[in-house]
């Protein structure tokens, strides 16, 4: 098996994209990457040979630019060759996500050189949203008809 790198195309790529807020006490994020290309030793990586993507996010370690997940909250994979993923509900919070890529055609004939290093973590806050009033309520209307003689 080639060992790889793709922690560098990670960190060029991965970014949250946005925070979509499902309730008043969590929200979802959804998390877009670039795949790498390459593996370690420059060869080709086809995206038919990435078998998935594994998101990560926790606690974060570390400060700027060199973050880190310090502790694992939760993980999400993706099949092939996909850029994105939504993470299921988060409280809110500041998180760390890292992402690293498996390529190859099967877990079980495969050693850790399938994995690609993690990638550089980036950090997002997950916000309180912003409460909303009610609607109003609305009389009923009265239609009055009156006939002029």
């Amino acid at each position: 098996m080639r060992a790889f790198n793709l922690a560098l195309w990670f960190a060029l790529g991965i970014s949250m994209v946005a925070l979509l807020v499902d309730s008043a006490e969590a929200a979802t994020v959804e998390v877009r990457w670039t795949n790498p290309t390459q593996y370690e030793d420059g060869s080709v990586l086809l995206p038919a040979e990435i078998g998935m993507t594994e998101i990560a996010w926790g606690t974060c370690g570390g400060t700027a630019p060199a973050f880190i997940v310090a502790t694992v909250a939760g993980t999400q994979e993706t099949q092939g060759a996909a850029t994105s993923l939504t993470t299921p509900d988060l409280a809110p919070g500041t998180y760390c996500f890292r992402g690293r890529t498996f390529a190859g055609r099967s877990l079980h004939n495969c050693t850790t050189t399938c994995w690609s290093r993690f990638s550089v973590a980036v950090q997002g806050i997950v916000t309180e949203p912003i409460a909303r009033p009610r609607a109003p309520v609305l009389e009923p209307l009265v239609i009055q008809i009156i006939i002029n003689p």
